[in-house]
């Protein structure tokens, strides 16, 4: 299947070579149709069904991946902003290393579940902000998945921790550029993030936009729609 411009092709098998067979193991081998014979040893998957492009999701919050289902008592919130400040935000400052790491893989992991082989994530994390982009990294090297990762900057607790949040984006971009001049090619790449325009103050937004001329990255802003 193909989405741009839209058509349906034949039923098809993909053969992926096992993990065991030489350097290909977990590599597709072929996409087409009755693939068995040309390769006995390779896994068929799809068994005639059809293969659709790996979908793309443009905004994430992987570090929340771990919340599903989690019971809490919180105060009553008549508003999304409310319910930030009485869950999401208390949430988010529980954040360290290791929770990260563990919910990036696990956020991954369901996302190539889905079909979704390139995710776009908005991190936050006050209490774990210096090199929390690199842990992302990792994860999404672990699964195969590609995207874009950025620090959600903001002023919400304060002056110190919005220049932090600056500063893991600038240095993010810059580890990057400096795999890609390695020779590497690095499956993420890095954006400029921030939160909503409503936890920003002026002087925050211009260091934001001195971060997009230095580093040459666009910013990706947390927008918040009232339905």
């Amino acid at each position: 299947m193909e989405l741009d411009p839209p058509s349906v092709s034949e039923p098809m098998d993909v053969a992926v070579f096992e993990p065991e067979e030489n350097a290909h193991g977990g590599t597709i081998a072929e996409i087409g149709g009755s693939l068995q014979t040309k390769y006995p040893k390779a896994k068929i998957a799809g068994e005639g069904g059809f293969l659709s492009p790996g979908l793309v999701c443009g905004h994430t919050h992987l570090y929340s991946a771990l919340s599903r289902g989690m019971l809490v008592d919180i105060a009553p919130s008549k508003d999304f902003a409310q319910l930030l400040k009485n869950l999401w935000w208390r949430l988010d400052r529980a954040i360290d290393p290791e929770i990260l790491r563990a919910s990036a893989l696990a956020g991954c992991s369901d996302a190539l579940k889905a079909g979704v082989t390139s995710l776009v994530d908005h991190h936050a994390g006050p209490e774990c902000i210096a090199d929390s982009l690199s842990i992302i990294r990792k994860a999404y090297e672990d699964t195969g998945l590609r995207g874009i990762l950025c620090y959600e900057t903001t002023d919400r607790n304060g002056t110190d921790e919005a220049r932090a949040g600056i500063a893991e984006n600038v240095r993010f971009a810059k580890e990057v550029d400096n795999i890609r001049a390695s020779g590497q090619k690095p499956l993420v790449d890095a954006a400029i993030g921030a939160h909503a325009s409503f936890t920003l103050s002026n002087e925050t937004l211009e260091a934001l936009a001195e971060a997009v001329q230095e580093t040459g990255r666009g910013i990706h802003i947390l927008s918040l729609i009232h339905i």
